[in-house]
This record gives C-alpha cells, structure tokens and sequence, in this order.
C-alpha cells in the first residue's frame, strides 16, 4: 500500500518544514530528508511571503531528485518562472513592474549572490507536473476541474508539465488563450462574475466584481454560498442564484478520488476537510501552520491524519 505524507504551501518557511519533516519521522540520510516507508507530495508554492526560500527549495529539490518525494507547481513557481522567462520580443513573460517585484522580492533577495543556483532552481521549477494522479489521489495546487485537466493534457508533456510553446501562450493575457485559461483554473483557482451592480471592497482596498469560488462546494447555489471571502465581506456579497452557464461545470462529487491541493490561505477552524476533498494550505505565511496529510489509503478523508506545525 502506499502511503504518502501530503504537505501544503510552505512559503519561504525552511524552519516549519524542518520540523514538521522531524515530526513526520523523516530523517536526514544520504543528503535530503527520507522516510523508510513512506514519500512526501508537496502541493506547490515553495517560494515568496517567508524569509527562507533558499533554504526551502535546498530541502524540498533533492527529495524530489532523490525519488523520496513528489512535488506539482504552485502559481508562486509559475510566476517566478514568467518573471525569469523572456518570450519572443524579449520582453518578460511576467511584466517587472513594481506589484511583481514586491511578490517576488523575499526569494529575489536571497538568490541575489547566486544567480546561477538562480537558474538552476527555475529551470527545476519547470520540470514541475501541474497535476498527479497516483494511488486513487489527485494532486493540485489550487483546483481540479477535469474538463480543464482532460482538454490541458495535449498542451502538456508526457509527465503534465508546461512545454516552451505552452509556458508563453499562458503568460497571454491580452489574448485569453485556453492556455492563460487553464493556469487560471488549476493554479489560481476559478473566478465568476458578480451580477451587475454588485461589487465589493476586498482587504487591500481593491475593488472587486468577481469572486473566487469554492470549487470542490457541490452544493453552492448562491454567490453567497460560493464565494471565498472573509466573514466581514460575505454580507457584500450578493444572496443570489448563481446562473448555471457560470457554475455548472464545477463542484467536487463524492464518488470521484479523494483530492489534496492548497492555496486557499484556510486556518485550522476554516480548513476544508471533506469526504474526498482537503485544502493543505492552512497560511504558515500569515502566522498560521503548516500542515501535512498522513495518507493511508482510507476513505473517508478525516482531519485526524493531518499533523501540523505552527510557523
């Protein structure tokens, strides 16, 4: 049977890691943290909002390289490989502009003295699948939505990574390729529109008029219901039926394998847990902790197999 210890977004957080590695019984042997049974999968965003990106991704890349451990791209992996990327006009698949730079500038910072360690790291960015199904689980940084999965696969490699040709069609904005479409969904998590007239003032004093949806939610109706928000904001949102042209292709079925992603920024009273369905992201980058899914094989999935650490 295997068994496998899924961990969520970690942040630039070396020290959380360390110790929850030690608490999973992982053990330092022949240069990178193992277990004599078990593997780790990690879901993704290594890098930005923590102080210890270096020392995260010289932790997490040789158990991947060594085999004691699987690992699928998050969006902060995704955007530091746009951002490091040039396209064909020699411009920056993702824009240098000041917003960009401030999200990017902790692992900036730290890669500094060692631009070609740099390269090396978002060269093995690249080789990270956007998604993995093994063992009856799926595995993905923010959203499974199988259409997007099944129509992204040709655009993909033969281990569902991003090609050269699709890595510069989905940095498209402008063009609003099924490319850019596909990250959108899978590694940012899926955005619907407020009906007309409605709108809201997020917590960095941005306007808003569209929310992101809990997608894994089968019973959300209303945009109430979907919306991933704070609880100051939700009566901003409006109580109305979502139109099925907006919402019918998403939800998460009970009779489909479980699913492990992150990203949502849950804590540990928030955390989605379901039957099939667990969000590994409990915001160690806000003060939260990092947690880690204790994978067995059972179903139905329970918070008590999951171990975490604060940050």
């Amino acid at each position: 049977m295997h068994q496998y210890d899924i961990i969520g977004d970690i942040h630039g957080h070396a020290d959380a890691l360390t110790r929850l590695l030690d608490q999973l019984d992982y053990r330092q042997r022949n240069g990178c943290y193992q277990h004599p049974r078990r593997k780790v999968v990690f879901l993704g965003d290594f890098i930005d909002s923590g102080q210890q990106n270096r020392p995260v991704i010289n932790l997490v890349k040789p158990m991947v390289e060594c085999g004691v451990a699987y690992a699928v791209m998050g969006n902060h992996e995704y955007n530091a490989i746009c951002y490091h990327t040039k396209g064909a006009d020699g411009q920056y698949l993702r824009q240098h502009s000041q917003k960009n730079k401030e999200q990017h500038q902790d692992f900036l910072v730290e890669y500094f003295p060692y631009p070609e360690e740099q390269k090396a790291v978002i060269d093995w960015f690249k080789t990270l699948p956007l998604f993995l199904e093994m063992a009856g689980l799926r595995l993905i940084h923010a959203c499974w939505h199988q259409p997007t999965v099944d129509q992204f696969r040709s655009h993909l490699d033969d281990n569902n990574c991003l090609t050269p040709e699709t890595l510069v069609a989905s940095a498209d904005k402008q063009a609003n390729t099924f490319a850019y479409q596909a990250i959108e969904t899978l590694l940012k998590g899926p955005e619907i529109d407020l009906p007309e007239g409605h709108g809201f003032v997020d917590q960095h004093d941005h306007k808003r008029d569209q929310i992101r949806i809990s997608w894994w939610n089968p019973s959300g109706q209303t945009y109430r219901d979907l919306a991933i928000v704070t609880e100051d904001i939700k009566p901003q949102i409006p109580d109305k039926l979502v139109p099925m042209a907006q919402n019918q292709s998403y939800g998460y079925s009970a009779d489909q394998p479980p699913v492990f992603f992150g990203h949502y920024w849950q804590t540990t009273e928030t955390a989605v847990v379901g039957t099939n369905v667990a969000c590994l992201d409990w915001s160690v980058a806000r003060g939260g902790r990092l947690a880690a899914y204790r994978w067995e094989g059972d179903s139905p999935l329970s918070r008590d197999q999951i171990i975490s650490v604060k940050a």
